[in-house]
């Protein structure tokens, strides 16, 4: 008989496990790598307005942190060499319209 219940409790123990794993949500953070125009920097908050060359995202954020790498091909260069008009190569996490930047680059 105890061993009965023993099955039975490991068997609800484990549906019960198996039910929690349903309501753990999605990461809202995603790598991505694009290309897009700047339309406005701000160097004061070393962030900059960007309107993306290929996801139909509307404009965001691409915030900028001081580990962001920035490149003119292979030379490093500073956020305030970029302008606005410039198309850029990105690379970072998306979470929602803010993009923080791992790396930044002139794309000509």
């Amino acid at each position: 008989m105890s061993r009965i219940i023993f099955v039975v409790v490991v068997l609800l123990a484990s549906i019960a496990a198996n039910a929690s794993d349903r309501f753990i949500s999605a990461p809202s953070h995603t790598l991505i790598s694009t290309t897009g125009r700047i339309v406005k920097m701000d160097t004061n908050s070393r962030t900059m307005r960007i309107r993306p060359s290929h996801f139909n995202l509307g404009e965001y954020t691409l915030a900028t942190t001081s580990d962001t790498a920035f490149q003119d091909g292979t030379d490093c260069i500073r956020f305030e060499d970029f302008n606005n008009g410039e198309t850029i190569s990105i690379r970072g996490i998306l979470n929602g319209t803010i993009l923080t930047a791992s790396r930044v680059a002139k794309w000509d």
